[in-house]
C-alpha cells in the first residue's frame, strides 16, 4: 500500500477525531500569532515510532502502520454503526414511551384488582421522555460506546504531543507514591482486621432494641506477656522511629507539621517540573492548563468523606486527615490555571487578539473567576465564622465550573468522570451510614448538653465522630462533627449513662448555644408539668435532665490511628471539649481489658488520663463518665492482668474549687501543666523506689479521693514525683501509646513533645512510641 494511500485511509477514519481535537485547549490562532513545536495544535501524523494509544499501540513498520490505519477506520466505522442504532432505537423508545405513560394514565383499577381501559383526551407531548429501565440502560450503554471511540480518537490525534504526555506523567507519580503510602500501612491495616477495628463501621451504626443492657465481665486469667521481637526487627523499629519523629515537628505559626510539609512540597515541586520541563510557557502556556486539569482526581479523592484512601489506609486515617492534600492541590490548580490564563492573555495582548468573544475565551474566564471563587470561599477565616456560606458556595462553584471548563475544551472531559467517581463513591457510602434515630438531651449546664442517643450497640469504635443533625428550632438543615465519647455497650464501662452513642456539645457557636438554651428551656417546661404530678424525687430528677428530641447521624469517620492495646503505657491529654475524644479510647481500653479479658491480646497496663480546663465546674460535664471507668479500672486491681489509671485534671482558673466531684485515683491542680514534663515524668523511673513495678495495689489503693491544689506557677517544679508515686513503674521497652486533643496549640504541643522524646535517649529505650492528636477547629 503506497504512503498516499495511507494516508487517504487514515484521513478518512481519524476525520470525527481531528474535527474534537480542533477545538482543544490551545489558543485561538488569528493574525500572526504562531505557535512553537510544543503547540497542542492536532495533525496527522504517520512517522514510524509514533505512539497511538499509550504505549500499547507503537507502529514500527510500514505494515503495523497499514494494519494501524485499517484498525482505526474499522473502529470509525464502528462509531458510525453505534451511531446509526442509536438514532433509530431512540426513535422507536420515544414513540414506545409515550405508549407506556398514556396506558399507564388511561387505565383505572376495579374492585377485584383488575385494570379497564377507560376513553380520555389526546395525552400531551411530553418534552421529557419518562424514564424507563429497559430503555435508558441500552441508551446508556450505547451512549458510553461512542464516548469511549471518540475519546480513543482523540488520543491518537493528541498522543503524540508533549503536553498531554507531561500531564499522564503526573497521574503516573502521584498513585505511585500514594500506593508506597498504602504499602507501609498494610500491616496496620491488617492488625485492624484482625481485632475487628478495620471496616467493623463500613455500614453506620446500628440499634438492638431486644439486647440485654447487662454482660458479665470477662476477667482473663492468664498473665501478659510482653511481645518480644527478634532484635533486628527491634533495631529496624527503633531507626524508623528516631527518623519518624523528625516529621512530628511542628514549628509555631504553621498548621501542618514538618511531615505534611514534606508530602505538600514534594506535590508542589513535582508539579512544578511538570509544567516547566521541555515547555516553552511564553509561547505555549497548555502546559500549565493541562496540569491543572490533572489535579483535579486528586482534589476530589482527598476530599470526600468516605474516600478509598482512608479505606486502604486503615482506621484513624479519615478525612479530616486527608484533607490538607485537598487543599494545596486545589491550591495548586488554581495557580496552574492563573499561569495558564495569564501567559494566553499576554500572547493574545502581544498579537492584537481579542480577549472575550469567543466561546473558548469567555468560558475559560469564566472557569478561572469560579476558581478565584472557591479558593476565596475556602480561606480559614470563612471557614471559621460562615461556614454554611463557605459550603454552599464550595458546591455551586464546582458544579458551575465542571460546566464551564468542558465549554472551554473538550479536553477536560476525561479529567471530570473520575471526580464524579470519587464523590458518587461517597454519596452511596454516605446513603448507607444515615440514621434517624430518637435521642434525649441533658443540658448539664449553660455551658455543656450532652446527646444521647439510646440503643445504638454498634458500628463505630472509638475515637470517631459522626456529622449530627439536631431537629429542633428549624435548624434542620445544620450539620455538626460531634465526637463520640462512649465506646459500644459491649465494651463501654460507662453504666451512669444511656448505653449508645453519647456526645458532649459545648456552648461555644450560634447553634450550640441555640441548642442549650432549647434544652434548658425544655427542661423547664418538664419541670412546671412533673410539680404538678406526685413522683418520687429519683424520677423526678430523671424527667427533668431528658428531653427527648429527634437526630440524623451521618458516619461514623475518624479514629484513633494508635491502637492503645498493643502499648503497655498509654497517655491520653485532652485541652476542654476535646476530651471527648480522649474519653471514647479511655472507655474503650479499659473496656477491653477489664470487661472483655483482654480477648484481643491487649498488652496495656498502665493509663495516665490528662485532662485541663478552665474552671472546676467543667469537671461535672464527665464526672460520672470518669468516675465508672475508674471504678472499673479498679476491679481490676486483684486480677492477674490489672490495668492502673490515674485521672489528672489541670484547672486554670481558680473558680468555685468546691465543685470537685469525687472522682477515685483523681489529682486536681490549679496548673498549666507542660506535656514534656508529663512525658518524661510517666517513662522516668521514680528516683525513691524504682524496683516497686509488680505492687501497684500496695503502693497505690485502687480509689483515691486525694484532691491537690496548688497555686505555684512553675510547671517544672510542680511536678516531680507526682505520676511516678502514682503509676507503678513497668520496665522500658513495653512502648508508649500518646493521644491528645483540644485547640491546634495543644496539638502542636503534644506532636513537638514526642518528637523530642523519640530524639533523646529516653525515647530508644521505651520502644515504639505511636502518636495521634485530634484538632478541634475548622
Amino acid at each position: 500500500m503506497t504512503t498516499f494511500a495511507l494516508r487517504l485511509l487514515l484521513s478518512f477514519s481519524l476525520l470525527k477525531a481531528f474535527v474534537i481535537a480542533d477545538n482543544g485547549m490551545d489558543m485561538s490562532m488569528d493574525g500572526a500569532m504562531a505557535l512553537s513545536s510544543g503547540s497542542m495544535i492536532p495533525y496527522l501524523h504517520f512517522t514510524r515510532g509514533d505512539t497511538i494509544w499509550f504505549l500499547g499501540w507503537v507502529p514500527q513498520s510500514s505494515g503495523a502502520m497499514a494494519g494501524a490505519c485499517i484498525g482505526l477506520f474499522l473502529l470509525a466505522l464502528v462509531d458510525r454503526w453505534l451511531a446509526a442504532i442509536r438514532a433509530i432505537a431512540d426513535s422507536h423508545w420515544r414513540q414506545r414511551g409515550q405508549v407506556i405513560a398514556t396506558n399507564k394514565l388511561n387505565s383505572i383499577v376495579k374492585s377485584d384488582g383488575s385494570k379497564k381501559a377507560t376513553p380520555t383526551r389526546a395525552f400531551p407531548f411530553r418534552y421529557i421522555p419518562p424514564f424507563i429501565f429497559a430503555h435508558d440502560i441500552a441508551r446508556g450503554v450505547l451512549h458510553a460506546g461512542q464516548m469511549a471511540l471518540s475519546f480513543a480518537f482523540m488520543l491518537v490525534v493528541i498522543s503524540y504531543l508533549v503536553d498531554p504526555q507531561w500531564q499522564r506523567k503526573f497521574s503516573i507519580i502521584w498513585p505511585s507514591v500514594l500506593a508506597s503510602f498504602v504499602l507501609l500501612s498494610l500491616p496496620h491495616l491488617v492488625r485492624s482486621v484482625k481485632n475487628g477495628r478495620a471496616y467493623s463501621t463500613f455500614f453506620g451504626i446500628s440499634e438492638d432494641l431486644s439486647g440485654d443492657e447487662y454482660s458479665a465481665l470477662a476477667v482473663s486469667s492468664n498473665t501478659v506477656k510482653r511481645r518480644y521481637r527478634n532484635s533486628l526487627y527491634a533495631t529496624f523499629e527503633k531507626i524508623l522511629g528516631l527518623l519518624g519523629s523528625v516529621f512530628y515537628w511542628t514549628l509555631p505559626g504553621f498548621v501542618l507539621n514538618a511531615g505534611q510539609l514534606v508530602i505538600v512540597t514534594a506535590y508542589i515541586v513535582t508539579v512544578v517540573l511538570c509544567i516547566v520541563l521541555d515547555a516553552p510557557l511564553i509561547s505555549n502556556s497548555n502546559r500549565a492548563g493541562f496540569l491543572a486539569l490533572a489535579q483535579l482526581p486528586v482534589v476530589f479523592l482527598f476530599a470526600t468523606k468516605n474516600s478509598i484512601v482512608s479505606l486502604l489506609l486503615g482506621p484513624g486515617n479519615g478525612y479530616e486527615k486527608l484533607n490538607f492534600i485537598h487543599r494545596w492541590s486545589g491550591r495548586i490548580m488554581f495557580l496552574g490555571g492563573l499561569l495558564h490564563g495569564s501567559l494566553w492573555i499576554r500572547n493574545h495582548l502581544q498579537y492584537n487578539i481579542a480577549i472575550l468573544g469567543q466561546q473558548k475565551e469567555t468560558s475559560g474566564i469564566a472557569a478561572f473567576g469560579l476558581l478565584g471563587v472557591i479558593v476565596l470561599s475556602s480561606l480559614r477565616p470563612v471557614r471559621r465564622f460562615c461556614y454554611e456560606v463557605f459550603y454552599i458556595i464550595h458546591m455551586l462553584s464546582f458544579i458551575a465550573f465542571f460546566v464551564t471548563i468542558c465549554y472551554h475544551t473538550i479536553y477536560a472531559t476525561p479529567w471530570i468522570f473520575p471526580p464524579l467517581a470519587f464523590y458518587g463513591f461517597d454519596i452511596l457510602l454516605r446513603m448507607f451510614r444515615h440514621r434517624i434515630k430518637d435521642a434525649v438531651l441533658v443540658p448539664v449546664d449553660s455551658q455543656m448538653t450532652l446527646i444521647h442517643v439510646p440503643y445504638s450497640t454498634s458500628g463505630w469504635i472509638a475515637g470517631q465522630h459522626v456529622r449530627l443533625r439536631v431537629f429542633f428550632s428549624g435548624r434542620i438543615f445544620e450539620s455538626h462533627p460531634l465526637t463520640i465519647f462512649s465506646a459500644p455497650p459491649e465494651i463501654s464501662c460507662i453504666t451512669s449513662m444511656p448505653q449508645g452513642v453519647s456526645f458532649g456539645v459545648r456552648a461555644c457557636g450560634d447553634w450550640s448555644k441555640a441548642l442549650n438554651r432549647y434544652a434548658v428551656q425544655a427542661v423547664t417546661e418538664l419541670q412546671a408539668e412533673t410539680c404538678e404530678k406526685p413522683t418520687s424525687t429519683q424520677e423526678n430528677e430523671q424527667v427533668l435532665v431528658e428531653v427527648p428530641i429527634q437526630v440524623m447521624l451521618d458516619g461514623p469517620y475518624g479514629g484513633c490511628s494508635v491502637d492503645l492495646g498493643n502499648y503497655e503505657t498509654a497517655l491520653l491529654f485532652a485541652g476542654g471539649t476535646g476530651v471527648t475524644f480522649t474519653l471514647g479510647v479511655l472507655d474503650d481500653i479499659i473496656g477491653r481489658c477489664v470487661k472483655l479479658g483482654r480477648k484481643n491480646g491487649e498488652i496495656t497496663k498502665r493509663v495516665e488520663f490528662t485532662w485541663c480546663i478552665r474552671s472546676f465546674g467543667s469537671i461535672e460535664w464527665f464526672a460520672p463518665a470518669l468516675m465508672d471507668i475508674a471504678n472499673m479500672a479498679a476491679l481490676s486491681s486483684n486480677s492477674a492482668n490489672p490495668i492502673e489509671l490515674h485521672i489528672s485534671i489541670y484547672v486554670t482558673c481558680l473558680c468555685n474549687p468546691e465543685a470537685i466531684p469525687p472522682i477515685p485515683n483523681c489529682d486536681v491542680t490549679i496548673i498549666r501543666p507542660s506535656l514534656y514534663r508529663i512525658l518524661a515524668d510517666i517513662t522516668t523511673p521514680p528516683r525513691h523506689s524504682p524496683s516497686n513495678k509488680s505492687e501497684p495495689s500496695q503502693e497505690l489503693p485502687p480509689i483515691s479521693l486525694e484532691k491537690r491544689k496548688s497555686t505555684s506557677t512553675d510547671p517544672e517544679s510542680e511536678f516531680g514525683d507526682s505520676l511516678g508515686s502514682k503509676l507503678s513503674w513497668i520496665e522500658n521497652g513495653g512502648g508508649l501509646a500518646v493521644c491528645a486533643s483540644g485547640p491546634e496549640s495543644l496539638a502542636r504541643e503534644a506532636s513537638n513533645a514526642v518528637a523530642r522524646l523519640q530524639m533523646s535517649g529516653r525515647g530508644v529505650q521505651i520502644g515504639k512510641i505511636g502518636f495521634h492528636s485530634e484538632v478541634f477547629t475548622l
